[in-house]
């Protein structure tokens, strides 16, 4: 593995910001093959012939951060971005093309907000926005010999969906009168 990162920053008692670059080679990688008989024919039984159920190969992560922070005042919160990329080779799959790798997700954005309401009374907010993962469909199937086969474009050529995700929180502090 060979991993490059820059960054910088920049801050104040009110605002920080920061940017950060990232490269990562991976010269060694495993993947498992994906294959019903080595499954059934070893996999979790027995380690014999392990060899033959992996495939070695290469890959790389790459992205941009930034990062925007407003640290005092009645409201503060934070603004993240990300955008990156991560992709795998083998031989032995996909034909040697490159393929984005299941946790590829080329967008993802985090909002928070923190606010003072009233003596005793915050609210905060989260918002998250991710890329939907990179997914492997058939684009056929068709029955030999009792067999069902199945045709597909390549490793990962589709994306599920983009997924959001909001969390409110309203943290009211009191106390109990003794008695």
């Amino acid at each position: 593995v060979r991993q490059t990162v820059v960054g910088t920053g920049w801050a104040n008692q009110y605002w920080a910001v920061c940017v950060e670059a990232y490269h990562k080679r991976m010269l060694q990688t495993l993947a498992l093959l994906n294959n019903n008989q080595t499954l059934l024919a070893g996999g979790a039984q027995d380690s014999n012939g392990w060899e033959e159920a992996v495939a070695g190969g290469t890959g790389y992560s790459q992205g941009v951060e930034l990062c925007v922070e407003k640290k005092s005042g009645r409201v503060s919160g934070t603004l993240a971005y990300t955008l990156s990329r991560s992709v795998r080779r083998f031989d032995d799959l996909n034909q040697g093309r490159y393929f984005p790798f299941q946790f590829d997700r080329p967008h993802n954005i985090k909002v928070v907000i923190n606010g003072h309401l009233l003596k005793g009374l915050d609210i905060s907010a989260s918002w998250t926005y991710m890329s939907g993962n990179p997914i492997t469909l058939a684009l056929e199937k068709y029955q030999q010999d009792n067999q069902i086969i199945y045709i597909y474009k390549s490793l990962n050529g589709f994306r599920l969906r983009d997924a959001h995700r909001m969390d409110v929180v309203l943290d009211w502090r009191f106390s109990l009168p003794e008695g």
